[in-house]
């Protein structure tokens, strides 16, 4: 959202009985520079439970006539229409404040039309269409459709980038398993049913073509074929922490992590001797999970079934208990700002299935994680103090930043570094003022919100970013920054190596590099 602050108004003096701070503005829309009429406006307190609600005119103006000194942060909303980026500015209003006025811009969502066919070319109705964000930090709302009784559907979206999904098994009316389309052609020896299907024709995910959607267009002709697969069997057995068969226990067949948008694919339960069978499975990187629920923890076991040609037999699901990982931070200091955690918490994040834990760290440093189950992690931190960076992520004598790795019982201690020697860039963009500078960690692994910086470009087009962890990276200015979220996408950054400057990032030293301005690719 874009949102400015404009100079106080100049008006009477407020009677000495008004104690509260006038507010007003107005909403317009970015694309046509009209105010718009309806957007619901609010004035949030947060924590302290206060909130004021507007609805803007028809000329898109709002009004607060005696708001409480505080802190606020204004929400727009309206169907149909977006935030112009994905944060609100905070608006502190002090006692005496003289009347303050606020512009905010929001954006068209675009609308997207297309049908669902079968083989045949004929169409598919009752058959849910999704637009999947290709960034999972990205929001979803607006994206879901069902198919008419032509196979025609129409999605209205905010601008990013999309894969577009038509799953014939979320279907309305139908539970998972059945289908709306016509039977898909089988054999004896190798039966088939129609897949979920992304666009225009591709039963996995990676071979989706992706869709950019910019804002307030009218996009048409995105029709999804449906494709028809082979079904298989995936077969195995649960076993306890002694190793013995596990029986009546749920078992789940679900999608790897990566597919964090697909739901659980099929639930059964072992039988006497702890096995089970998933039948009818289309070829995947599935995973087979089973968990007992023990009050306060829980044993849980998982175990990759991957399905290409054949069925998966054999697999071996073992319950553990879970442990705690013990750790210790270092250099970890009192923190405040905008979105911190109130104290530096660790994460262990599995890249096998849907489960994480976190500890947080105490005053002496100390640190442990519970409810940790042996499998692969990653970690994720959040907190870091103003002038400190995170150096390193340490599993014993590994670093670990940014990697995947193991743990079990017995794992070594997890020792996280923070550091405050870090070093800076500064520069001028060429006839930048207002253009967005992202400078983003040349090693892929470290593509994440904590080590990239941007700032905008202030008057001379000057800039300066400070407090950056030490190693190599690429510099870009943008004219505007479209989606934050690209800047963590490997695929995403690649493609603009041509515009990239390589910048050294030194302890404790200021690095000067002067840019040019690119438009941000839609």
């Amino acid at each position: 959202m874009s949102l400015l602050l404009l100079a106080p108004l100049l008006v009477f003096p407020l009677l000495s009985a008004q104690t509260g701070v006038a507010v007003e503005g107005t909403v317009v829309n970015r694309v046509t520079r009209q105010g718009i009429p309806g957007v619901s406006v609010t004035l949030d307190r947060g924590t302290a439970g206060l909130a004021y609600r507007a609805v803007t005119d028809s000329s898109g103006a709002f009004r607060f006539r005696d708001v409480d000194p505080g802190d606020y942060r204004p929400v727009f909303e309206k169907h149909g229409l977006s935030t112009a980026d994905d944060s609100s500015r905070l608006l502190h209003l002090a006692a005496d404040a003289s009347p303050i006025r606020l512009r905010a811009e929001m954006i068209p969502w675009t609308r997207i039309a297309g049908r669902v066919l079968d083989a045949g070319g004929h169409p598919v109705p009752r058959v849910r269409v999704t637009l999947v964000p290709l960034r999972v930090a990205r929001g979803t709302v607006g994206t879901i459709a069902t198919t008419g009784e032509d196979g025609a559907f129409t999605l209205s979206t905010e601008a990013g980038m999309y894969r577009l999904l038509a799953d014939p098994y979320q279907s309305d009316g139908l539970r998972r398993g059945e289908l709306s389309a016509p039977a898909a052609p089988s054999t004896e020896a190798a039966p088939r049913a129609w897949a979920p299907t992304y666009y225009p024709a591709a039963a996995d995910p990676q071979a989706a073509q992706p869709i950019t959607v910019s804002t307030g267009a009218d996009l048409s002709g995105f029709d999804v074929h449906l494709q028809a697969v082979p079904l298989f069997h995936v077969r195995g057995v649960v076993l306890d922490t002694r190793g013995s068969p596990a029986r009546g226990l749920s078992v789940k067949l679900v999608p790897p992590v990566a597919n964090w948008w697909e739901p659980e694919e099929a639930e059964v339960i072992s039988g006497d001797a702890g096995v089970f069978d998933f039948a009818r499975v289309r070829p995947g990187e599935w995973y087979v999970t089973a968990e007992i629920d023990r009050g306060e923890s829980s044993l849980m076991g998982f175990a990759a079934a991957p399905v290409k040609d054949a069925d998966a037999s054999r697999v071996s699901v073992r319950l553990a208990e879970p442990f705690t990982l013990p750790g210790r931070v270092e250099g970890a200091k009192a923190h405040d700002g905008e979105g911190a955690c109130e104290a530096t918490s660790v994460s262990l994040v599995s890249t096998e299935t849907s489960h994480d834990t976190s500890g947080e760290a105490q005053e002496n440093g100390s640190l442990r994680i519970p409810e940790v189950y042996p499998g692969r992690y990653k970690v994720e931190i959040c907190g870091v103090a103003a002038g400190h960076y995170l150096a390193a992520v340490l599993l014993g004598d590994r670093d670990v930043l940014g990697q995947e790795f193991a743990l079990a019982p017995g794992s070594p201690l997890l020792h996280v570094v923070f550091k405050a020697d870090g070093g800076g860039l500064r520069g001028a963009v060429d006839q930048g003022e207002g253009a967005a500078v992202a400078l983003v960690p040349a090693e892929e692994a470290l593509l994440d919100p904590l080590f990239i910086a941007t700032t905008t470009a202030g008057e001379g087009g000057r800039y300066e970013l400070t407090n950056l962890r030490p190693g190599q990276y690429q510099a870009f200015a943008f004219d505007r920054i479209g989606d934050a979220d690209a800047l963590t996408d490997p695929v995403f950054i690649r493609s603009l190596a041509a515009w990239a400057t390589a910048v050294r990032i030194e302890p404790g030293l200021a690095v000067t590099v002067d840019l040019k301005t690119v438009r941000w690719p839609e």
